[in-house]
């Protein structure tokens, strides 16, 4: 969990940058946020999802999951199977839809 504590005006710096900064706290969860089988492989999703930002979750998980071009459908059936729409972009997806997306490519990719 993110929290802002205060803002830190430009002023106070040198040389003087041309946004303002802020000092935050982070908060760690007691447990992980989402269960996963393979966390590993939960990272390794999610990472592939935002390897080039312009491209859809499709393109990126093809090109960037081993094996990812031979195992194009099993992947289009997993993000069936998770209710994502294939044409959406990594950062549209929350934490939730990664961990049920990471469920569903585990048995085409273990």
């Amino acid at each position: 969990k993110a929290e802002t504590v205060m803002i830190v005006p430009k002023t106070v710096f040198v040389p003087q940058p041309n946004v303002d900064s802020a000092v935050i706290r982070l908060t760690l969860h007691g447990e992980p946020p989402v269960k996963v089988t393979d966390e590993k492989f939960f990272f390794q999703v999610t990472r592939s999802s935002f390897a080039q930002r312009r491209k859809t979750i499709l393109n990126n998980l093809t090109s960037q999951l081993p094996d990812g071009k031979q195992k194009k459908e099993d992947i289009l059936t997993a993000l069936r199977e998770s209710g994502i729409d294939e044409s959406r972009r990594g950062e549209t997806l929350s934490i939730e839809e990664f961990a049920r997306l990471s469920e569903a490519l585990y048995p085409y990719f273990h």
